[in-house]
């Protein structure tokens, strides 16, 4: 997990699954700057590798023994957030250019080459990258509210909006467990395909004292989803466990 990132550090702290016991620490010197959230700046990739979103570049770590084993370096802005796809073949790094806005770079893996980047229209800011099957997700959004998105292959001139969003300053990250991608909210709860960002069901949340709930970042965990809770109306928060409907098993495309 991200212990801390500010200045020109970020650091990891390791735990042992099971027991939650620290097994490592590790220092990730940035390249310039790093991003002002801690959200989704590290990732692990399919070979088991970290890869850390810091400053004008994306570095890969060994957490077998903390050893650097490579930088990417950024051809535009300050990384923000990253995501490796399944197959391990392709990089996603969401950047924040000097002018403002929200740009995704997509790179080959095998050579550490920029594929492709774009822009998304009509908005200053993203970030909250999950790579699946078909390309890339991630967040934006205005005042208090956010949404998620899904741009195939990463190409975020069509990307798609997914879900109905949060609002009252709650984030709608998305979570890829299960087979499918979860995309969280204060009205509505949805999964959806990781190949095509098509929906594959939608559960609308409770209210409490007509104030919306919050889901979101659900996991799967054999027949139950356990999400993270927010009820502001009641002054609660923790984990639920729920019963996914039975498009949302991972067997749909």
């Amino acid at each position: 997990m991200v212990w801390s990132n500010s200045g020109g550090n970020v650091v990891l702290h390791g735990f042992d699954a099971q027991t939650l016991a620290p097994t490592r620490s590790i220092l990730v010197p940035a390249t310039g700057p790093v991003a002002g959230s801690a959200s989704n700046v590290l990732t692990a990739g399919p070979d088991g590798h970290l890869y850390v979103a810091a400053g004008v570049t994306v570095v890969v770590e060994n957490p077998a023994n903390g050893q650097l084993i490579r930088r990417i370096y950024l051809t535009a802005g300050t990384a923000n957030s990253v995501a490796v796809s399944p197959d391990g073949s392709t990089l996603y790094a969401g950047v924040t250019p000097s002018q403002g806005g929200f740009k995704v770079l997509v790179y080959d893996l095998a050579s550490d080459n920029v594929v492709t980047s774009s822009s998304l229209p009509g908005t200053g800011s993203g970030g909250n990258l999950v790579a699946t099957s078909g390309g890339v997700w991630g967040t934006t959004g205005s005042g208090m509210s956010e949404w998620t998105w899904f741009a195939q292959h990463g190409d975020l001139a069509r990307a798609v909006r997914v879900g109905a969003g949060a609002g009252g300053g709650y984030t709608s990250l998305p979570s890829y467990s299960g087979g499918v991608v979860w995309v969280g909210g204060t009205h509505t709860l949805t999964c959806a395909s990781p190949a095509t960002g098509r929906a594959l069901a939608t559960a609308t949340l409770p209210t409490s004292q007509g104030v919306a709930a919050y889901f979101g970042s659900p996991a799967v965990n054999g027949d139950h989803a356990y999400s993270v809770y927010q009820d502001n109306a009641s002054q609660l928060s923790g984990l639920i466990r729920m019963t996914p409907p039975a498009a949302c098993s991972g067997q749909s495309s």
